[in-house]
């Protein structure tokens, strides 16, 4: 019942009557993205593999689609953090004071438009190169409608990385697996955890980037932002509104250390 827990909730229920990622989906989606490829590459005279549906292709074709979707939602995790722009709106989502499984769905709407955009264009891509030269006929692994990959990792331990329950992998499989404690991490205001475990499923991906931190003890980790901007994102209003207004004060020139109020006209 912590204030910024409310916020939490208030901002899953307005963003899903909106129903803003289902909206963008329509639009753009990894099947669109690999069409278009495919499309592209008849144009060329280049034509797709013949089919094969055996179990192991199915179990490798599983395995491509789990990194592939890790990977591309890792690296626009990563952008997020990395573009002035795209921070602004992902702030929204670090402003959380305290986690809850709810925090996971604490996001503006824009950043979850790039995370959408973004997703959909590397996991297009990436499914059009394969049915390119392996075939379009093989499925995945489901389990209950999601990919058996994603199924287990949410079934062991997802809903506890936006949480104050410390749950580390040891420094082995932390280098593996990204573990709550990691996720925690990467909330954290401390500035050695600044910009660390990008990642969702794997931690490779950050040990690529050179973001990995792997926790060899418990940590005391306080959530949030800079205590100077914290205040700004304590309402709807804030959460929603100040990523807008610092966007088009970054576009307009104004210098990076003016307070949102010359804007606004507050106080």
């Amino acid at each position: 019942m912590h204030d910024s827990a409310k916020l939490d909730y208030a901002v899953f229920a307005i963003n899903q009557i909106v129903l803003f990622a289902i909206a963008v989906s329509t639009f753009l989606s990894p099947a669109i993205i690999s069409n278009t490829i495919l499309e592209f590459a008849a144009v060329l005279g280049l034509q797709t593999a013949g089919t094969d549906s055996s179990l192991a292709l199915r179990i490798l074709y599983t395995v491509y689609i789990v990194l592939l979707w890790d990977f591309s939602a890792t690296y626009a995790h990563y952008l997020k953090h990395k573009v002035p722009v795209l921070w602004e709106v992902h702030k929204v989502h670090h402003s959380a004071e305290v986690l809850t499984p709810i925090t996971a769905l604490r996001r503006h709407p824009l950043d979850a438009l790039f995370g959408t955009v973004c997703t959909s264009i590397i996991m297009g891509a990436g499914i059009g190169v394969w049915v390119l030269f392996l075939g379009q006929d093989v499925m995945p692994i489901y389990v209950f409608g999601s990919l058996i990959g994603i199924w287990v990792w949410r079934i062991a331990g997802y809903n506890l990385r936006h949480s104050h329950l410390w749950l580390s992998y040891g420094d082995f499989w932390n280098r593996v697996f990204i573990s709550p404690a990691q996720h925690q991490v990467h909330h954290s205001k401390s500035q050695q955890h600044y910009d660390k475990n990008f990642g969702h499923i794997f931690s490779v991906w950050d040990s690529l980037f050179g973001t990995l931190y792997c926790p060899k003890d418990t940590e005391r980790v306080q959530f949030g932002i800079g205590d100077d901007e914290l205040p700004e994102y304590r309402s709807l209003f804030g959460l929603y509104v100040t990523p807008v207004v610092k966007i088009w004060r970054h576009f307009a020139g104004f210098p990076a250390d003016e307070k949102l109020q010359r804007d606004t006209g507050q106080p």
